[in-house]
């Protein structure tokens, strides 16, 4: 089944995101990323120019403002945009060029203090970018006793949320969230901030991929098949389609020191224990590493001359054939599960736990109606696969979350 795992990955996908919380630990081997982790965010504070001449210094103090929200956006390997303060109709519509300009992954609406929706209308209008509202206040509460209408515009960051949330509905262009809390020391929306730059990762990089298809879907499993104009439309990236014999002058002609080094990169991530109750299991030979070694640095040439930043295969080839021998040596295994104990048969397995127990993880994932195979990651992510799913408009669920 190994031969399966990559597509297994896209079908999942495509059809319904199905998140397990895994408790996965970090130590250990990682494989390195190949490209940097980035993505196009912009942040745009909104307001109501009326109030600056009224409260002189108060537009001031909301560009300090948004300056602080701005930094910590930064601080999640992304790269900010600042579009200033929105706080009038023309200046909304204004900004609207520079934003498409700036190809933005994800665009967070600042929402310094009571603004007028006419001030984001034009946004949810022309972007086609996930939209996050930000309501974080200086303060924790209002001090009563000497209340002043400059604090409290300094902190009525929630005040328009439901005018603009209402608005973005009549639109037909819903918000994907909304960030409440503190400006400062509040972890939770910091938590909140940081899951939306991780999905601006994942869009980022989903719509600017190529991901390679050789061969052809598994016929015996319907439920592993996958439609590629679907997955181009789903998830906006460019679905290449690769033939088996592309790889195959790299893998015919290695150059020798590619290949040891391939082995010892092997060597350092896999373990390979000498078999235990299954009689079908060997112990790794040389020749099963030289061939793993020399496929695997062949598939890493065929990537780059296609430039793929993904690949998804099923081939079998004529038994007995080189051919064969290339493809069914292929496989990704990334991330590190719980320690404990392995079943010894000889393909690659790991050991995982589920909640709430094993009986109602598997009916609850049963019913969903997944593909029957499953992607490791590292940490817990369940979060940011809701809100991943949430605007690329996919079903998800959670099914450690299901009653």
């Amino acid at each position: 089944m190994r031969q399966n795992v990559i597509v297994d990955k896209l079908a999942m996908v495509s059809v319904l995101a199905v998140a397990a919380a895994f408790a996965m630990a970090v130590e250990g081997p990682r494989v390195e990323r190949r490209k940097p982790l980035t993505a196009n965010v912009g942040v745009v504070g909104v307001g109501l120019d009326t109030y600056w001449k009224q409260c002189p210094g108060l537009y001031e103090d909301m560009l300090k403002k948004a300056g602080v929200f701005e930094k910590r956006v930064a601080s999640h390997s992304v790269s900010v945009t600042s579009f200033g303060i929105s706080d009038n109709p023309e200046k909304a519509a204004s900004l609207v060029p520079a934003m498409k300009a700036a190809d933005l992954d994800l665009l967070f609406i600042d929402m310094v203090t009571y603004a007028t929706s006419s001030t984001f209308a034009p946004f949810v209008r022309e972007l086609k970018c996930p939209i996050v509202l930000v309501a974080l206040q200086p303060d924790s509460r209002l001090d009563y006793e000497h209340a002043t209408i400059y604090r409290q515009l300094l902190n009525d960051d929630l005040c328009s949320v439901p005018e603009f949330t209402g608005v973005a509905i009549r639109y037909g262009r819903p918000v994907a969230d909304v960030v409440i809390g503190k400006l400062d020391g509040d972890a939770k929306a910091d938590e909140e901030v940081r899951q939306w730059c991780d999905v601006a990762h994942v869009l980022h990089d989903l719509r600017r991929a190529r991901i390679g298809l050789m061969g052809h879907v598994l016929e015996a499993m319907y439920d592993m098949q996958a439609d590629p104009t679907a997955v181009s439309r789903t998830f906006g990236c460019h679905v290449a389609l690769c033939e088996p014999d592309e790889s195959m002058p790299f893998y015919r002609d290695p150059d020798a020191a590619e290949v040891e080094a391939m082995k010892k990169r092997i060597l350092g991530f896999f373990d390979t224990p000498d078999p235990v109750s299954d009689p079908w299991t060997e112990k790794l030979t040389e020749k099963d590493l030289d061939v793993a070694a020399k496929a695997a640095v062949a598939l890493e040439k065929f990537i780059a001359k296609r430039n793929l930043d993904g690949f998804a295969y099923y081939y079998e080839g004529e038994p007995g054939s080189v051919t064969r021998e290339l493809v069914t040596n292929f496989i990704v295994a990334e991330g590190e599960s719980l320690a404990g104990p392995i079943p010894p048969t000889g393909n690659t397995n790991t050991h995982g736990k589920f909640k709430p127990d094993v009986r109602t993880f598997l009916r609850n994932w049963s019913m969903e109606g997944p593909t029957h195979h499953f992607a490791l990651g590292v940490g817990h992510h369940a979060a940011e696969l809701k809100k991943l799913g949430r605007v690329l408009g996919i079903e998800t669920v959670v099914v450690t979350d299901v009653k």
